[in-house]
């Protein structure tokens, strides 16, 4: 993993434990599951990013092109229909709310 990407990781993930006391972070061999009772957001650590499927329904967001995907009848790792790739601090920003809408909602 790239060093930058590994800072991104390590952000989203800090992110992530910050949202309540009640999130747990299993780390699995092709994910990291993150949840409440049940798992709310999964992410996957690549070379040149990372992606996180989020249990959000695809339409309620404004999917971008090479941001976010419906990946509702594609078979993937972890839980959630939306598909986000984080790439670089921006792309992070945008995922953030995203993350915690996810969270609130679960």
């Amino acid at each position: 993993m790239a060093p930058d990407i590994a800072k991104l990781w390590e952000g989203t993930l800090d992110f992530i434990r910050g949202l309540g006391e009640d999130v747990t972070i299993r780390f699995l061999r092709h994910y990291v599951a993150c949840g409440r009772l049940k798992n709310f957001v999964c992410l996957a650590p690549h070379k040149t990013d990372i992606t996180l499927w989020l249990k959000l329904a695809p339409a309620s967001v404004t999917l971008e092109k090479g941001f976010t995907r419906d990946v509702s009848d594609i078979g993937h790792h972890g839980t959630g229909n939306l598909e986000v790739r984080i790439s670089n601090e921006a792309t992070l920003a945008k995922a953030l709310p995203l993350i915690e809408r996810d969270y609130e909602e679960s």
